[in-house]
């Protein structure tokens, strides 16, 4: 019995330092839906793709140049909302984000996203509130990330919901990226250990 008993504590064990050591950058999310058009030929695809970003792929610490229409997403007004699939279930440990910078639109980082909402969801119908917080104003045009933790399991579909802004009339934001394991709910698919383009807003 005392045998039987080692033997399930040690796979437990196993099954944990795996987990953590699995844990990394999410790749192969794509943007499932967003309310309103973007502007200035921007796309939310820019925001999950690396572009500004030091070395141009996706990472969770890389510093992000000046934004422009190629390398981030603005939509018209003060808020914004942007649904993500991760392509699996992962359990979330946390993301990292860029806000729109000195590049424009809007002088100093008016552009970006302030207080934001973000929700979680197993099958893209009903999402649950995960966290609200604040985005820094980036008034440069080279940025670090922003770093939240979160704790969220079994997900698929992550939105953000953007609130108000820094005062200018458009709301956008550079990169977001997610950090995290693949579910054991789910096989493991995309999550990898974490190893410009010039153009003018008119």
């Amino acid at each position: 019995m005392k045998l039987k008993f080692l033997k399930i504590a040690q796979a437990s064990l196993i099954l944990v330092v795996s987990s953590v050591a699995n844990a990394g950058l999410i790749t192969g999310i794509t943007v499932d839906s967003t309310t309103l058009p973007t502007l200035f030929s921007t796309n939310f695809v820019n925001t999950i793709n690396g572009s500004g970003l030091v070395g141009g792929v996706p990472s969770l610490t890389a510093s992000h140049s000046a934004t422009s229409p190629v390398n981030s997403a603005v939509q018209l007004g003060s808020t914004l909302s942007v649904t993500y699939d991760l392509g699996a279930l992962y359990d979330i440990s946390g993301f990292s984000f860029w806000n729109q910078n000195a590049g424009g639109p809007g002088p100093a980082g008016s552009a970006g996203v302030r207080d934001f909402s973000i929700f979680s969801s197993m099958d893209g119908l009903n999402y649950s509130l995960q966290l609200s917080s604040t985005f820094d104003i980036k008034a440069l045009n080279v940025e670090v990330p922003q770093q939240f933790a979160m704790s969220t399991l079994a997900t698929k579909f992550i939105r953000l919901n953007g609130l108000n802004n820094y005062g200018y009339t458009a709301t956008g934001f550079a990169e977001i990226q997610f950090d995290g394991t693949a579910s054991v709910t789910a096989p493991a698919p995309n999550a990898v250990p974490e190893p410009s383009t010039l153009a003018i807003f008119v």
